[in-house]
């Protein structure tokens, strides 16, 4: 998340996303399957394809930060080595019974619930495991194997989508001006 800021990387991120902007087209996701793995797909989208302003150091101390507008410099992609997609099981009063991405009638009889994050290399994030219902480590460790599998394969979605989208937005870029290039706002200059 470094590439979010031009301080130094001692600065604190905080990274918000907001669902509510199209809020029929998140409620068609939540009817059928789970908000969290949803809303983890819609984040990292959004961060794939987040461009911020350039920014350089200047002024008389050299430490001002200088935000050029996109007119005049190209805005910068962020730099994200690895995504880390959630994957959530659910669980059922018989121990042997798992679901992977939970539908809304499914959470509604389940006993228990866990989601897991990984990477798409099969490295563990996080895990959630909301209540006290008590699963078996083979189980867990079981679970973990399907999560890197999904996590694989909706990374290779998400990638594809947003080069997709970055083609589409190469196509409607918008032209430049050199900042070095003074325009004629004038006219010629008279002799």
């Amino acid at each position: 998340m470094h590439s979010l800021s031009p301080l130094p990387p001692n600065t604190i991120h905080v990274v918000i996303t907001n669902l509510i902007d199209n809020a029929n087209y998140y409620y068609a996701l939540i009817i059928n399957r789970n908000l969290v793995d949803a809303a983890n797909i819609a984040a990292l989208a959004s961060l794939l394809t987040f461009r911020r302003p350039e920014c350089t150091l200047g002024g008389e101390d050299g430490q001002q930060v200088v935000v050029h507008p996109p007119e005049v410099r190209e805005p910068l992609p962020l730099i994200i080595h690895h995504l880390p997609v959630a994957v959530t099981f659910g669980f059922f009063s018989n121990e042997n019974l798992v679901v992977l991405n939970p539908t809304y009638h499914e959470e509604v009889v389940m006993t228990g619930r866990m989601t897991a994050t990984l990477n798409a290399n099969g490295d563990v994030c996080a895990i959630q495991k909301p209540g006290e219902q008590r699963i078996f480590q083979q189980i867990i460790m079981h679970c973990l194997k399907l999560a890197h599998v999904k996590a694989g394969d909706i990374t290779a979605k998400i990638k594809d989508a947003v080069e997709k989208h970055n083609n589409e937005r190469a196509l409607q870029k918008i032209k430049r001006r050199s900042s070095s290039v003074s325009a004629d706002v004038c006219g010629p200059l008279p002799d």
